[in-house]
Order: C-alpha cells, then sequence, then structure tokens
C-alpha cells in the first residue's frame, strides 16, 4: 500500500470519527434536560405532605396559650361558615351531582352527626371541599385526622340541612357572614396583641387556609396525651425556630438603630459644619 493511500485512509478515519463524535455531542444535547422547577416542585409537593416539618412552621406562629385557644375555637368557625356561605355563591348550583346523592344509612343516623332517618347526603361545593380536607388530613394523620374526617364530611353535610331548611336564607347567610367575619378578626387580634408575630397566612396562605383546620385539631389531642414523643419533638423544633426568629429580630434591631444613631451624627456634624 502505498504512503498516499494510507494518508488517504487515515483522513477518512479521522473525518469520520469526528463526524460520530459531532452527533453523539448533537444527540446528547438534544436530550431533555431536568427542568430547574421540576425538583422543586417535587420537594414542595413532598413537604405539603410532611406532618412534622408542617406543623412545625405552623407552630412558630402559635406558641401563645391565648392565640392556641383563639384559633381552637375560630378556626372551625371560619371552615363551617365559609362552607355554609358557598351556597349563596352564584356558581353552587352548577357543583350539584344530583346522581351521586344517596340516602344516609341509619347507622349513621344513630351517631346524631347526620341528621333524622331518611335524610340525603348531597354531593355538592360543600360536601366535596369537606370530604376532600378530610381525605388529605387522613393521609397526613391516619388517627387524629381520620377521626376529623368524618367530622368535616358531617360539617359539610350539616351545611346543606341549615341552609335548605332555613326559613330565611338572606338572615342567615348575613348571620353567617358575621361570624366569618368575626373569627378572622379575632385571630388577627391573637396575633398582634398576644403572639407578636404577623400570622402564618403572609408566608403560608396554603397552611392557613387548610392546614390550620388539622392543626387546631392535633392541639386538642396533644393536650389530652396523643402521642407525647410526637408532641415533644415538635416542642424542641419549634422553641429553637422561635428562639432563631427572634435572635434575628433582635440582629436587625441592632443594625436599624446602629444605622439611626450613625445617621444622626452624621447629620449632627453636617450642621456644626455649617
Amino acid at each position: 500500500m502505498s504512503q498516499s493511500n494510507l494518508r488517504d485512509g487515515q483522513h477518512s478515519v479521522q473525518t469520520h470519527g469526528t463526524e460520530t463524535s459531532q452527533l453523539i455531542n448533537s444527540s446528547n444535547d438534544n436530550q431533555p434536560s431536568e427542568r430547574p422547577g421540576s425538583k422543586q416542585s417535587g420537594s414542595m409537593l413532598k413537604s405539603i405532605f410532611d406532618l412534622e416539618n408542617q406543623f412545625e412552621f405552623y407552630g412558630q406562629y402559635h406558641s401563645n396559650l391565648i392565640n392556641i385557644l383563639t384559633h381552637i375555637v375560630c378556626v372551625p368557625a371560619i371552615f363551617f361558615s365559609a362552607i355554609v356561605l358557598v351556597h349563596s355563591s352564584q356558581i353552587f348550583p352548577y357543583t350539584e351531582i344530583k346522581s351521586l346523592s344517596f340516602k344516609v344509612p341509619e347507622l349513621l343516623i344513630k351517631t346524631g352527626f347526620y341528621g333524622k332517618s331518611g335524610t340525603y347526603f348531597d354531593f355538592n361545593l360543600s360536601t366535596i371541599v369537606s370530604i376532600c380536607y378530610g381525605v388529605f388530613f387522613t393521609i397526613l394523620e391516619p388517627i387524629s385526622g381520620g377521626t376529623l374526617c368524618l367530622l368535616l364530611v358531617s360539617a359539610g353535610h350539616w351545611s346543606n340541612l341549615i341552609y335548605e331548611n332555613s326559613e330565611d336564607q338572606s338572615f342567615l347567610i348575613r348571620v353567617t357572614w358575621i361570624v366569618f367575619g368575626l373569627s378572622w378578626i379575632l385571630q388577627f387580634v391573637g396575633h398582634g396583641k398576644f403572639e407578636k408575630r404577623a400570622p402564618a397566612l403572609i408566608d403560608n396562605l396554603f397552611q392557613s387556609l387548610v392546614l390550620a383546620v388539622l392543626f387546631v385539631w392535633l392541639e386538642v389531642w396533644f393536650y389530652f396525651g396523643y402521642r407525647p414523643e410526637l408532641r415533644n419533638r415538635l416542642k424542641l423544633k419549634i422553641d429553637r425556630a422561635i428562639l432563631e426568629y427572634r435572635s434575628r429580630k433582635s440582629s436587625m434591631k441592632n443594625k436599624l438603630d446602629d444605622s439611626k444613631i450613625n445617621q444622626a451624627e452624621a447629620n449632627s456634624n453636617n450642621r456644626d459644619e455649617l
């Protein structure tokens, strides 16, 4: 074989190798990369189902006894008044699924939570929301959440019964709005006057509108000795988080005070120069 043919063969191999390398690189470039938000979304979804993590955050905003008691009363009042109020919504009639309505079994009637014999359980916005809340809470905490699920489904059912059997539905709605508004006001008072910290509504809307219902229920269960290990573990985490928050707040206040002092000294020096 001549040197010319050998050089041509080497050049052909090099060219083919280069093209193959470029093709591989191009293929790698075209492969779908993991979206930056996908891992964050997965982490966020996981944290929603992390009871300890969620309660630790909630507990930082609810450590004062009066504020806790205020929420134990007001959170259920807000939930029930909200599902009564949806009956007056324009879209409410379109949420009814009459084909799913069923006669409440006598066994449930005997519990006293589902009205009198012959009562029908209607599927509509009120009961669907109650069921969704209850199922979510049962997943988070099967025992206490499961019992709360029964109460929430009952609350959705009773919101239907109360509204449908009311002789003056407009008056009922007005009273319900008052209960709804006062309950929110009392919670803000609890945070401002007693907790001395803005409500979690500002930092975590999901907790305020959904998880608070479960957490006030857990507060009651903890009081009666439910899962003491969990309660003690959460208390340690919450206390540590509150100390860190107060430390940061104190540090920021000191920096602000130093800044004001420096500004005052600078203004004084400027006046002296004038």
